[in-house]
């Protein structure tokens, strides 16, 4: 049986998500995938706005994934490094970074291409 929730509850008792552990055999371990608040959901998504896939899946990585303290994984320096890395790893960690936030059926549509045409 469902229970029907109230505002009190809500406000109470459900904190921002956790960030989501995902894992990357080929980097020997898991990144940690912070969640956007719908409060800057937009913020992220005006700065995809005109960059080409890859460096759209890479600035979705910068952007989103973090230590376990909650500070940056990667520096926008790191972009270079990122975009030397199989397109198989930037696409699925990509995918799976637009799939846990909600961002634009556009951007996941991207990975999920660049992710089979690396696996092919």
């Amino acid at each position: 049986m469902s229970n029907i929730v109230n505002r009190e509850f809500l406000i109470q008792n459900i904190s921002a998500c956790e960030p989501v552990k995902y894992e990357i055999r080929e980097w020997g371990g898991y990144v940690l995938i912070d969640r956007v608040m719908a409060d800057k959901a937009s913020e992220y998504r005006s700065c995809l706005d005109g960059l080409d896939d890859v460096s759209a899946n890479i600035a979705l990585i910068i952007a989103f994934c973090i230590n376990e303290d909650g500070t940056p994984l990667f520096k926008k320096e790191d972009a270079e490094w990122l975009g030397k890395q199989p397109l198989s790893i930037i696409g699925s960690l990509a995918k799976k970074i637009a799939t846990l936030n909600g961002l634009t059926m556009d951007v996941q549509d991207e990975a999920e291409k660049n992710f089979e045409k690396a696996d092919s």
